[in-house]
């Protein structure tokens, strides 16, 4: 059986292209939202979350009544803030080791 090394593609991470819709939907977003808009399993969605959660760029709140996680942006990332992680606009080979998911 022979064997192909991927590299992977150019344009954002996946724990960018999460934060990039958490920042665009600020009532929240679900798990089950995020790995419907990425068309990522949630298992992969989950391991970036915590990942962003740990570099205090989002936030999460339980919502009794849905019983869901609903992910916000951090308070770092206040949109009167001009602030914006220098993860989120650098190139995929400079990217900062505060978020590590990669995938």
């Amino acid at each position: 059986m022979s064997f192909v090394i991927i590299s992977p593609t150019p344009g954002l991470t996946t724990s960018q292209r999460i934060l990039e819709l958490i920042l665009n939907h600020p009532q929240g977003i679900t798990v089950k939202d995020l790995s419907d808009g990425l068309n990522r399993p949630i298992s992969m969605i989950q391991y970036c979350l915590k990942d962003l959660k740990e570099a205090k760029l989002i936030q999460a709140k339980f919502n009794e009544a849905d019983k869901k996680w609903v992910y916000y942006s951090g308070a770092s990332l206040d949109p009167k803030n001009s602030f914006v992680p220098s993860f989120f606009i650098t190139k995929r080979d400079k990217i900062s080791k505060k978020v590590t998911c990669r995938t």
